[in-house]
């Protein structure tokens, strides 16, 4: 019975623990390139476009490999899935865009979050329900970019109700915008075999 044991546990560390490594060293490389780098990037990228402009600037190569990433990590059955890169990279960087917005809510009127919350989570099953049908995976990427952008907007229009932080939302949300159309068209040109 121990022995048993012993050889799942083992076998499970043997399988978790290159996961895990791996893990750690691109968050290392993530890290040691940002030391490394830091200062050209603040230079190339002034301070209003640094943090926008790296999810903008990741959200491209996620998007442009996103097909062969997926062909690495993922069996064939799932291969298909690089079609709703651009959606939900994008997605991901509005998502970051609200976290960077939500700070006064957070320190005013944290009764508001819910209530934005509700509303977005409202507005994803709604889109998911209209589009889903016709456009499947596609369409509940698109539902979910929507979503993420539309609770990034809130946000920040109620942030900056209760407290003008000094945000330039015009420009963090423009470097968004721009990002994620470049990064579909870039798509749509390469990989037009789906549609």
């Amino acid at each position: 019975m121990f022995k048993s044991i012993g050889t799942t546990l083992l076998t499970g560390i043997i399988t978790v623990l290159p996961i895990v490594l791996t893990i750690y060293l691109l968050y290392w490389l993530a890290i040691s390139s940002e030391r490394v780098m830091g200062t050209a990037l603040r230079w190339a990228l002034p301070e209003i476009f640094y943090f926008p402009g790296l999810g903008t600037i990741a959200g491209l190569v996620l998007v442009l490999f996103s097909k062969e990433v997926l062909e690495i990590f993922v069996t064939k059955d799932f291969e298909a899935g690089w079609v709703v890169a651009p959606f939900l990279v994008y997605a991901f960087v509005f998502r970051g865009l609200y976290f960077m917005v939500v700070g006064p809510i957070f320190l005013e009127r944290v009764r508001f979050l819910p209530v934005i919350t509700i509303g977005t989570a409202l507005i994803n099953i709604v889109l998911n329900y209209l589009l889903i049908p016709p456009y499947g995976i596609v369409g509940a990427a698109v539902a979910s970019l929507a979503t993420m952008f539309v609770a990034a907007v809130i946000t920040l229009a109620v942030s900056q109700r209760l407290r003008n932080m000094g945000y330039r939302w015009k420009t963090m949300f423009a470097v968004s915008m721009g990002g994620a159309a470049l990064s579909l068209i870039v798509f749509l040109h390469h990989h037009m075999i789906w549609w």
